[in-house]
């Protein structure tokens, strides 16, 4: 799709804006044909991502709700007042980061008439994301990425929209910000999604974390409780690796972290010092933070509703943080060779050999003797490949819409099933 394709569907969306009553106004087109910049909450918290957090926003009054923010002595004497966060209905835990998949021909049939193109696919899937989260896909970026052919941009830099190749899936990647400032209940919609209203839906990467602004956990117990063991699970012969980082000799005020586990595996904790991370150095917060990535293991998408379970259940040092616990089991994925794969590797590496057995084999026929020897070769445990696992075990956005929440820009071939409008 040409700038000038985005630029004329820009124009269209801006005579409709169907999260106008939410965010509470009608913004003007960009000249690039984002869209309108939608007001960013006045703080967002990240995660230490192997780069240095954004600055947060100050805010100008906390007259409204003061429990709701975190003021912060910076070094240089300024106030800062950072939104605390919380999960859905309250819960202490929060997401931080969500990325997943789900099988791009979900859209595909949603579409009649002519062939369906990526671009069409991409104008659907940011109708249904602007009904999940409030804000759908703004701008192409120009290159693709994580292995994606093609990229696009999520809200207001919110994360990235990706699609082209990776066994036909289109993948969904939300940053804090996007999470921050998706709208009220967008857990339970994206939970609604992945579970029912695509195909091969999946969670693939999931931020958790709970915020701990007067001390009440430290990174210095942290690492107590790890030497006495409370990070090695039942079933584990020794302790995950660990890692310190920032100055812990001689403290400095500029934030201490405490890792546990490998960044490539499928749980990495992290315990580090949020409020002298964002320049206050007497500050006592401290942020918890588990990544848990599909990586031998299925991430339930239970997670989304309920992520202060699942925090506390990652370690037994983190069983203190919720009443119940709530642990992700590991699961060693096990790569599945298809039936015709199979027969190839059988034809190359043995075919000779079966051929020759068969032949002086007893019988009257090559089926007998081909049954015979299949008889009396048989074993009763399947072969690991033929153990096949079940996968259901496991700014204004560039789309055209109506009054009524319908995608238009296909018009008559869209033949969707209907959107989230309802799901609040």
């Amino acid at each position: 799709m040409t700038p000038a394709d985005f630029a004329k569907l820009s124009y269209q969306l801006a005579k409709y804006d169907p999260a106008a009553e939410f965010f509470g106004r009608r913004g003007k087109v960009s000249a690039c044909g984002a869209g309108p910049r939608r007001p960013i909450p006045p703080s967002v918290t990240r995660g230490e991502h192997g780069t240095t957090a954004k600055q947060e926003h100050s805010l100008p009054s906390l007259e409204s709700n003061p429990d709701d923010y975190e003021q912060l002595v910076l070094a240089d004497g300024k106030v800062k007042a950072v939104l605390k966060r919380k999960g859905l209905n309250g819960d202490t835990a929060f997401l931080d980061w969500v990325n997943c998949t789900w099988d791009a021909e979900s859209w595909k049939g949603w579409l009649t008439g002519v062939p369906v193109t990526d671009d069409d696919v991409i104008l659907l899937v940011s109708h249904q994301l602007e009904c999940v989260l409030g804000y759908g896909v703004t701008a192409k970026c120009e290159h693709g990425r994580n292995f994606y052919r093609d990229s696009w941009v999520l809200g207001d830099n919110f994360g990235f929209v990706c699609i082209g190749g990776q066994r036909g899936t289109c993948l969904l990647m939300m940053n804090a910000e996007g999470l921050s400032a998706a709208k009220p209940g967008w857990e339970q919609r994206l939970h609604t999604f992945l579970s029912a209203q695509v195909e091969r839906g999946k969670l693939t990467r999931v931020d958790v974390a709970r915020d701990h602004f007067a001390g009440e956990y430290t990174v210095e117990q942290a690492d107590s409780e790890y030497d006495a063991g409370m990070f090695r699970l039942p079933k584990s012969p020794s302790n995950p690796d660990c890692e310190k980082r920032g100055n812990w000799k001689r403290i400095n005020g500029k934030g201490r972290t405490f890792a546990v586990g490998q960044r490539a595996s499928g749980k990495y904790a992290r315990i580090y010092e949020k409020g002298k991370q964002l320049g206050s150095p007497t500050s006592e917060w401290v942020r918890t933070e588990v990544e848990f990535k599909s990586v031998d293991r299925v991430i339930p998408f239970d997670i989304l509703l309920s992520p202060g379970m699942y925090l506390a259940g990652a370690y037994p040092a983190f069983e203190h943080f919720a009443t119940c616990q709530n642990r992700i089991a590991t699961v060693r994925e096990v790569k599945v060779c298809t039936k015709e794969k199979k027969e190839a590797w059988i034809q190359r590496q043995c075919g000779k050999d079966l051929f020759v057995l068969s032949e002086l084999e007893e019988g009257d026929t090559p089926e007998e003797r081909a049954f015979n020897l299949i008889t009396r070769l048989q074993v009763e445990e399947l072969p690991k490949w033929a153990e096949l696992p079940d996968w259901k075990s496991v700014t204004d956005s560039i789309h055209v819409t109506n009054e009524k929440g319908d995608c238009l820009h296909v018009s008559s071939r869209y033949v969707g099933i209907g959107t989230f409008a309802a799901i609040q």
